[in-house]
């Protein structure tokens, strides 16, 4: 039942979604080795594949660089030259039960201000949950601080937009009448639907009498 934990977490994101700012601030993203809290011999791989994973999933995305950082305690450090306009992940994990429980803050490390939070937990040996899960928290809560928006093709800050039948980066149009796709237009005098046309002589009217030959 583990397996799939991770979709329970789409209609969490819901409840605790953080407000954008307009313009996102964030360009940096500062990442740390996670903490084995019980310092299990089992379990010590997830420490640098937690970040790991990060990197492997977002490392060709424009609107971030990933950084590693040295081991910093948010709570008690509060400042650090080499950390600017950016976010750092401070993570954890420890086994109870057969369950892993995974969970991480993040903070931005010019206030080192709280920007987000997340716990999940998996059958310790449910590595497809473990990835997944933790992936679909990073997408849904760290991801969009370095987004003011997504465009219709789910990129970050993209341009594609939909047309006026709703195609994303479609090429239908609306015309001076404001008809989807439409065939009415502006004639040469700026009068939408008008039949004013320019002769050889440049001359913008609709009589055809006084047309050069």
């Amino acid at each position: 039942m583990y397996r799939y934990l991770y979709i329970y977490l789409i209609f969490l994101s819901f409840l605790f979604s953080i407000s954008l700012e307009e313009n996102s601030k964030y360009k940096n993203l500062y990442l740390m080795d996670f903490d084995n809290i019980l310092e299990d011999n089992k379990l010590q791989y997830l420490s640098k594949k937690m970040p790991q994973l990060i990197k492997n999933e977002f490392s060709d995305k424009n609107y971030l660089n990933i950084i590693d950082a040295p081991k910093v305690i948010p709570a008690t450090f509060k400042n650090n030259s080499n950390l600017n306009n950016g976010i750092i992940i401070n993570g954890k994990y420890f086994l109870s039960n057969n369950l892993i429980i995974i969970s991480f803050d993040a903070y931005d490390v010019d206030t080192w201000d709280k920007q987000a939070s997340r716990t999940y937990y998996c059958d310790f040996e449910d590595k497809d949950c473990i990835e997944q899960a933790f992936l679909t928290c990073i997408n849904e809560d760290v991801i969009p601080l370095f987004c003011s928006y997504y465009d219709c093709l789910g990129a970050c800050n993209g341009d594609a937009e939909l047309d006026c039948l709703g195609e994303c980066n479609g090429e239908a149009s609306e015309d001076c009448s404001g008809i989807c796709n439409g065939g009415v237009k502006i004639d040469c005098k700026g009068e939408c639907g008008g039949n004013a046309l320019s002769d050889n002589c440049g001359e913008c009217d609709n009589d055809s009498s006084n047309d050069c030959m």
